[in-house]
């Protein structure tokens, strides 16, 4: 999930209560999942400015759950509107992007890493003439 842009230009006091109004999941079209309405009821939206297929299938897979499609602007764009339900099914569809979950390092893995770099710094600092570090600073080992 990211923010809208337009939240770095909002009163911290309007920012705090109405958060969500500007917390979007981003897909890979370069299209948002966002808040459309909260009151009477919750309805999303997922803004598409190239995908109009991808939005007539999703519409097509949910006839009894009340969506509606928006398609009817001049370019390839259409908002499809759909109850928070189906979120994780329109994200699917929608080719929401996810975080990248990188796998857990080793203890031994982490240490290796650790040395490169100490070495990579220590090199460094040879090539430019660096060498008025601090001895509190200095990096000692490996070569």
């Amino acid at each position: 999930m990211v923010l809208e842009e337009s939240i770095k230009h909002e009163k911290p006091e309007v920012r705090a209560q109405d958060r969500r109004w500007y917390e979007q999941i981003p897909t890979y079209c370069a299209g948002f999942i966002g808040l459309y309405l909260e009151s009477p009821m919750v309805i999303l939206q997922w803004y598409t400015p190239s995908k109009r297929k991808t939005a007539r299938k999703i519409l097509d897979a949910f006839p009894d759950k009340g969506l509606r499609l928006d398609d009817y602007f001049d370019g390839h764009e259409a908002v499809l509107y759909f109850p928070p339900e189906i979120l994780k099914e329109v994200c699917e569809m929608a080719g929401a992007r996810k975080k990248r979950q990188g796998r857990k390092l080793t203890e031994e893995e982490k240490e290796r890493l650790a040395e490169r770099g100490r070495r990579a710094l220590q090199n460094y600092r040879l090539k430019k003439g660096k060498h008025n570090v601090p001895e509190s600073q200095e990096i000692h080992g490996g070569s």
